[in-house]
């Protein structure tokens, strides 16, 4: 997880700490990445396969 909200604070949709947790915030992270992306591979709000796949694709760490 803490990659997770490490990515998504270099791609501008998560602004909390950088904790390992799932929580609500990064959950909404998640959807709104998925939303700027047009990821429709999985559900909103879900890291799946698509979302971690455009992540690490626009992301380097």
């Amino acid at each position: 997880m803490i990659e997770l909200q490490a990515r998504l604070t270099l791609a501008g949709a998560y602004h909390g700490d950088v904790d390992g947790e799932y929580d609500q915030e990064v959950w909404r992270a998640v959807k709104s990445y998925q939303s700027w992306m047009y990821i429709e591979g999985d559900p909103k709000g879900v890291y799946g396969p698509h979302t971690r796949e455009a992540l690490e694709r626009s992301t380097w760490l």
